[in-house]
């Protein structure tokens, strides 16, 4: 009999869902068939001619007022109230002979526009809506959830905050599915308080506290919580003497609070108790007292503990000095929640300068002339030290570090020229002398084997400038275009690619030139210069006075100073001539 009851009401059940689906079907189908024939004929309408339209509707008018305008002169010698009577009617006539004012042509030209916008906002109404699971318990509708995945969170958290003797049965909870709008769906804190009043009418408006997301309490308000926790930290600051001016104080654990229901039970404290329990500690201070021999780093192998913890716990000890018998705390308590102090500071910082050694052909060996004396620079970096509860945990953090002053790089010249030394004699003479100062300014290691006046199928040894496959040229050298245009090999852009110095050199211009943009030149010695222009805002890597090497970063590839794209302009000068840098690369 149950069997048949069942088969019955499932076969009761398909029959019902087949009429609702044949009839809903079906009613979707007029709607679309329905707007699909309007808005056909809403587009017939504006394909035949909107110009066609407004002239016919122009000429109705003005056949129209024309009509009007004559019934009232025909009319003019009659009593005015009959005029009036007349005027009207002629209007009312009027609309007979003109079939662009009946209401009919109106409605059929404008439906289909109607149809379209009633389509247009029944599928963004659908757009807003979502299914929702509307939750019941303990016959209380507690809210609507996009699954039941939610409920059950929201039903953790609130049990967090129930005593255990609570009745927290569930078996009452019943789901169903409901079709509603996104901005209903309940959140979490709301849930939650719901699923409060659902299990218990004990409950208060309160302000719950949790540290490290677990309830601990309740307090009656949040002005309650932010005293206490403020007086508490004021404690700390004077405890450990903390300079307020460049520290900041807070709880190192994750202390918050949120208002909403909470049970009226014993978890609801008074501020004092709130207090006692941030000031309590969960563990006690540990000691260990010294024995004879017993230094620094004995009692960090005995204890565990490291050296500098045990230095940081006891910073009036004199472990140079350690006696026997000396009580040392080897680990302060453990507070129930931790205070964090971070100390800011900011301390000057002396960048150092590079002294260039440039070979000079003009000069005689055993010759050094200073061209630029180095300088150091500075930065002005901002620190932080970091205590728990009164032990230092961090040191000397660097946050911020601003640049007050660039270190100037020294550059001398060495002569080579040995035209006018005699090398002939005693080793000991001015040729000996010559090649221990060559050997002392280490000269032997910049010098390069090939000069840079030389083409490349000569032995010179310029290298290419944009070597990030950038190798194909948009322009060359001409009479008008003093220098050659680097773009991509690939046909990809090369914003950002580096520029590199084409041989060892000293960086002679670090500007922004109004044709050139942000421009770099680079003096390689024996009259040839290289010049790099449109580079990137901000990409400059060197600074006048540098040495560089050959591969070595200028800037980037930009688009700056007369320029209609990313690419590199690249320039050689000889003795202060601009040439076709081709034979140097190639």
């Amino acid at each position: 009999m149950i069997v048949e009851a069942f088969s019955a009401l499932g076969g009761a059940y398909i029959k019902i869902f087949k009429w609702i689906f044949k009839h809903t079907f079906y009613l979707v189908y007029l709607f679309f068939k329905w707007t699909v024939k309007k808005t056909a004929a809403f587009f017939v309408f504006i394909g035949k001619g909107m110009g066609g339209f407004f002239k016919k509707v122009f000429f109705e008018i003005k056949r129209f007022f024309s009509e009007i305008r004559l019934s009232a002169k025909e009319n003019s010698d009659k009593h005015f109230n009959e005029r009036v009577k007349l005027f009207f009617l002629s209007i009312k006539e009027a609309f007979h002979p003109h079939p662009g004012f009946r209401v009919r042509f109106w409605v059929n030209t404008f439906m289909p526009v109607c149809a379209f916008a009633v389509m247009i906002l029944f599928f963004a109404a659908l757009s807003n809506l979502t299914l929702g699971l509307k939750v019941t318990l303990n016959g209380r509708d507690v809210g609507t959830v996009s699954n039941e995945n939610d409920f059950k969170q929201a039903r953790i958290s609130a049990l967090s905050r129930l005593p255990e003797d609570a009745d927290v049965s569930d078996g009452s909870t019943k789901y169903s599915f409901s079709l509603v709008t996104r901005d209903k769906i309940t959140d979490s804190e709301t849930l939650t308080q719901n699923i409060l009043s659902a299990y218990s009418d004990k409950t208060v408006n309160a302000c719950g506290v949790y540290i490290n997301d677990e309830f601990l309490c309740s307090l009656d308000s949040s002005d309650t919580f932010s005293r206490v926790a403020r007086e508490v930290l004021n404690d700390n600051i004077k405890k450990y003497n903390y300079d307020t001016t460049n520290t900041e104080v807070s709880f190192s654990d994750d202390v918050k609070y949120i208002t909403g229901l909470y049970p009226n039970d014993d978890t609801r404290w008074s501020a004092e108790k709130f207090k006692k329990y941030l000031e309590s500690d969960k563990s006690e201070e540990k000691k260990y007292t010294a024995a004879d021999g017993d230094n620094l780093e004995t009692i960090s192998k005995k204890t565990g503990i490291s050296q500098k913890v045990i230095k940081n716990l006891n910073s009036s000890v004199d472990f140079d000095n350690l006696k026997a018998g000396t009580v040392l705390t080897i680990k302060n308590a453990e507070p129930n929640v931790s205070v964090k102090a971070v100390k800011t500071y900011v301390s000057s910082v002396k960048i150092p300068f590079e002294t260039i050694r440039q070979s000079d052909s003009s000069l005689d060996i055993g010759t050094v002339r200073t061209i630029v004396t180095g300088s150091e620079g500075q930065d002005l970096v901002s620190y932080t030290d970091t205590y728990i509860d009164g032990v230092q945990v961090s040191s000397k953090k660097e946050i911020v570090r601003l640049n007050v002053k660039n270190a100037v790089n020294g550059l001398v010249r060495i002569g080579t020229n040995s035209k006018n030394i005699s090398t002939s004699g005693s080793t000991s003479g001015t040729a000996g002398t010559v090649y221990r100062t060559v050997a002392t300014y280490g000269f032997s290691s910049v010098i390069s084997s090939a000069s840079p006046r030389l083409y490349k199928s000569q032995g010179g040894s310029f290298i290419w400038p944009a070597p990030d496959n950038c190798y194909r040229l948009s322009r060359g050298f001409s009479s008008s275009h003093k220098g050659i245009d680097i773009i991509s090999s690939n046909g990809g852009s090369c914003a950002g690619r580096p520029i590199v110095a084409v041989a060892d050199g000293v960086v002679v211009t670090v500007t922004k030139h109004w044709s050139w943009g942000n421009y770099v030149q680079v003096d390689h010695g024996d009259g040839v210069v290289t010049g790099y222009a449109h580079a990137l805002d901000g990409s400059f890597k060197v600074n006048v006075g540098d040495y560089v090497r050959a591969g070595q970063q200028l800037s980037s590839i930009g688009t700056t100073g007369n320029s209609t794209g990313y690419h590199l302009h690249f320039e050689v000068w000889i003795d202060g001539e601009r040439v076709d840098p081709m034979p140097y690369l190639q």
